[in-house]
């Protein structure tokens, strides 16, 4: 199904506009999230930059950047794929958000648009008349989330809030719509708690 020409268009300003937005004024790294780039550079250091391995390791949820570089990179991946009209991979998506969500450069087109805005319910009210697959495949997979609904947030925290919660994080999805409510000050679950895997 082809989406939107206005989405296309949208997203060719954005990419004019640069690869980098401006931060949230709430967006800042926590002792947590200073905690979690410690002990994820660590690991990458000691796994000679093997990232795979370390997430295999920590879990997904405990990806951190090394540093503005790599912040960098995954943004023009995002932003150069929705250019293209393609869909970046759930992990890219999540990446930028946390890079985002930490005041680091981050891909423009990756981000929804903030809620209060006019379009702000356009991706809820096509889920309630068509569901979600059909509207991913139309807005695509940086849409994905209702940015207007406080219920939305509210329900991703007992995602991760269960014993084998290793075991549910599996989903980039999943970790991707935490990080977004994080960084729009929803409610949203503090993955620094969840315990890596086999722990």
């Amino acid at each position: 199904m082809p989406r939107p020409v206005q989405f296309y268009l949208f997203a060719t300003v954005l990419l004019l506009a640069g690869s980098a937005i401006s931060v949230p004024a709430h967006a800042e790294m926590t002792e947590a999230d200073k905690q979690g780039m410690s002990a994820f550079t660590a690991c990458l250091d000691e796994a000679g930059g093997d990232e795979a391995g370390c997430i295999e390791k920590l879990g997904r949820f405990a990806w951190y950047p090394r540093d503005d570089a790599t912040c960098k990179a995954v943004g023009a991946r995002v932003d150069r794929i929705i250019g293209l009209g393609g869909d970046p991979v759930w992990r890219d998506l999540f990446q930028n958000e946390r890079c985002a969500r930490l005041g680091m450069p981050h891909g423009a087109a990756g981000l929804p648009i903030q809620p209060g805005s006019e379009a702000a319910g356009v991706f809820t009210a096509c889920e309630d008349k068509w569901g979600w697959g059909i509207c991913v495949e139309m807005f695509g997979r940086h849409e994905y989330f209702e940015v207007d609904s406080k219920d939305s947030c509210k329900s991703s925290t007992y995602l991760f809030n269960k014993p084998n919660a290793d075991i549910e994080i599996k989903w980039w999805r999943r970790l991707l719509k935490n990080e977004r409510c994080w960084r729009l000050g929803e409610a949203y679950f503090d993955t620094s708690t969840v315990r890596p895997p086999g722990r």
